[in-house]
């Protein structure tokens, strides 16, 4: 009875570590399939390097030119390099993005390995980049140009930029027409996305990159600007302040201010023609509108005029007239400043 008891005990302690081992390779085998489909997904995306990669960045910048305030955007030439780890998993020529060009081309390219066990990528290129122009202060605007730059495949927890700031400039021999560069910076930060693109091993609904901006800041040669623009409008204003030197007249006054008017609606078809549709009140408008403003309360001020040289009350006439002068044309002049003044600082 007791060999009888001793066979059963063994027969059932040998299938219960059969089954212990089919649920613990069961078990592994699931992970190994969990781990290997979540490595193909990352080596779909672009594949991660081992270890952090540390690529330098560098752009040297010899023009800027086509401004296009229409569509957005403007044209620049630009060296610009990269310096890595040969060892790495990671060639920057075929990964890094200019992420705000509307179009661009290479140029001329540069590949050699260098000491230190280093690749140095250099690359000329043309391109076509967004811009959002404000002008809510032109002609005394400053605009600043970016360019940026980010990695398509490898995110904040594989990549990082270093900027050489020693070597990144824009060229002396750079000469922007209407123009001024005021400074140049190159700086590296965290870009954050969204969206994770659909990435497994990304526990967060976004994802994180390396992005390097280069920041051009330009301010306008405003003189010339200034006086094309505005130059006819002080004109109308002049002309409906003549309108004064004629006390009687008032056909003279009347073919003055039709004057100043058809001047004033030229001048703001020409300059909505050149600038770009904005939602914000720029100071060209301000001025513009202000002296609209100004026309028609000369406009009223002859129909009142009119009507007393018409009535015989002569007295209360040239009182009305002595007093517009010596109050709407003084306004005007201070209130010109002032919006210039607002614009400027």
């Amino acid at each position: 009875m007791l060999k009888i008891f001793l066979l059963l005990s063994i027969i059932f302690s040998s299938m219960f570590a059969e089954t212990s081992t089919i649920n613990s390779s069961t078990s592994v085998d699931i992970n190994t399939t969990k781990t290997v489909l979540k490595q193909k997904a990352i080596d779909i995306k672009g594949g991660y390097t081992k270890g952090l990669n540390r690529p330098e960045v560098g752009l040297y910048i010899t023009s800027l030119d086509n401004f296009d305030t229409k569509n957005g955007s403007f044209d620049i030439i630009f060296w610009s390099w990269f310096i890595y780890d040969a060892s790495k998993n990671y060639k920057a020529e075929n990964t890094t993005e200019l992420t705000n060009a509307k179009d661009m081309s290479i140029l001329q390219t540069l590949n050699i390995k260098v000491p230190k066990n280093k690749i140095w990528n250099s690359q000329k290129v043309k391109a076509t980049i967004s811009h959002n122009w404000d002008f809510s202060k032109y002609p005394f605007d400053t605009q600043k140009l970016t360019i940026k730059f980010e990695d398509g495949d490898y995110d904040y927890r594989d990549l990082r930029f270093i900027t050489d700031t020693h070597g990144s400039k824009i060229s002396q021999e750079l000469d922007i027409n209407g123009w001024n560069i005021k400074s140049f910076t190159l700086k590296e930060h965290k870009h954050i996305i969204e969206s994770n693109f659909g990435d497994p091993s990304l526990s967060d609904d976004q994802s994180v990159y390396s992005q390097v901006v280069a920041t051009i800041e330009i301010e306008r040669h405003w003189l010339r600007e200034f006086i094309n623009n505005f130059g006819a409008i002080y004109i109308a204003f002049f002309i409906l302040a003549l309108s004064y030197m004629f006390k009687d007249a008032y056909s003279e006054k009347l073919s003055l201010f039709l004057t100043s008017i058809f001047l004033l609606i030229g001048n703001k078809a020409i300059i909505d023609d050149r600038m770009p549709l904005t939602n914000v009140v720029t100071l060209v408008d301000k001025i513009q509108l202000f002296t609209f403003i100004i026309a028609s309360l000369f406009i009223t001020i002859l129909v009142i005029t009119i009507t007393l040289d018409a009535t015989g009350n002569k007295k209360l006439e040239y009182k009305i007239n002595h007093i517009s002068m010596y109050t709407i044309i003084p306004f005007y002049i201070i209130m010109n400043i002032y919006f210039i003044m607002s614009a400027i600082n």
